[in-house]
């Protein structure tokens, strides 16, 4: 039995830039504050902007949360 959870394969944006400064990620996250289609992530000097996948995701992802908690309590 399969369970088909989108539609239609939505396809990640991700952009990896290295070498950047921990000063330099701060300045483009102030930079991007207000901007709500963008996402950033940083680990040891690379720097991951990502766009949202979308509604369908956040709510997959939220189950999966809640799924967890309530498995783990």
């Amino acid at each position: 039995m399969s369970i088909p959870l989108l539609d239609h394969p939505i396809q990640e944006k991700l952009v990896t830039v290295a070498d950047v400064s921990w000063e330099e990620f701060k300045g483009i996250e102030a930079q991007l504050k207000d901007n709500r289609n963008v996402r950033l992530s940083y680990l040891s000097g690379i720097l991951e902007i990502m766009s949202p996948i979308g509604e369908k995701h956040e709510d997959v992802k939220r189950t999966l949360g809640y799924l967890l908690e309530a498995y783990i309590k």
